[in-house]
């Protein structure tokens, strides 16, 4: 749950940024997690829209110690 809200509050932060809506930025659930003996977690989402999953719709994160040090994404902008 710590990490999910890290997750969000990074989406939130770079929203604009990213080019999604306020409704984007929530509207996921975590795939997998997993971490490594490094104490890295990744985790893994996938976009949702009217409650269905996004085929494709997807973003990676990496958080070491609070803070998200990798990100990348494919969600879609407006769902």
């Amino acid at each position: 749950p710590l990490d999910c809200d890290i997750v969000r509050d990074r989406l939130r932060q770079q929203q604009t940024s990213l080019g999604l809506t306020a409704k984007d930025v929530i509207d996921w659930t975590v795939t997998s997690s997993s971490t490594d003996k490094k104490g890295i977690t990744y985790l893994y989402i996938e976009q949702s829209a009217h409650g269905l999953p996004i085929h494709g719709a997807v973003a990676s994160f990496a958080v070491r110690s609070g803070e998200v040090v990798s990100f990348g994404d494919r969600l879609c902008r407006d769902a």
